[in-house]
């Protein structure tokens, strides 16, 4: 499956898709997120919503952990084409877990403070595209197997989910 997935990428790769992707990989890279992290939850708590606060970092902290955990249980090498130098196992994606434990959970508890239904589901839905843009920039850019980013986005699911659980209570 992974190198199918691959045969079906690597004809897409273009200039302006490389610079597209990267884009969304070094946003969930560890310093920016750490900063959009910090700043998020530092908002939200001097906002009085401690309790989103605390889901985002419970679930960035949670499923990176578990992320971590597998690296190293794993100890994937990374695929032989990748157009970037990573240093870390391949599974799970990294990149994969923060889109959806951090990008996808921020805009679902952003869209709870929405005015409408409609704005809602718009800012879920933004969610969605934007952690699955940085799960697939993993793919583009080749630096991991289709199995590590939907083991990655797995796990960043569960957390999201988790955190939002926590959030209503």
């Amino acid at each position: 499956m992974d190198l199918y997935v691959e045969s079906l990428i690597a004809p897409l790769r273009t200039a302006a898709g490389l610079d597209f992707f990267l884009f969304f990989t070094e946003i969930a890279r560890a310093m920016p997120l750490t900063i959009l992290l910090a700043t998020t939850a530092l908002f939200f708590w001097v906002h009085g919503l401690r309790s989103y606060a605390y889901a985002l970092l419970l679930s960035v902290a949670g499923s990176e952990l578990v992320s971590y955990l597998l690296k190293l249980l794993v100890a994937r090498a990374r695929p032989g084409y990748a157009l970037l130098d990573e240093s870390t196992f391949s599974f799970p994606s990294g990149h994969a877990v923060v889109g959806f434990s951090f990008f996808a959970l921020f805009f679902f508890l952003v869209a709870r403070k929405a005015e409408s239904e409609m704005a809602a589901n718009a800012l879920r839905l933004a969610g969605i595209v934007f952690a699955s843009l940085v799960a697939l920039s993993r793919l583009y850019l080749g630096v991991h197997y289709a199995t590590d980013v939907i083991a990655g986005s797995a796990i960043g699911i569960v957390a999201c989910v988790l955190a939002l659980r926590y959030v209503a209570g």
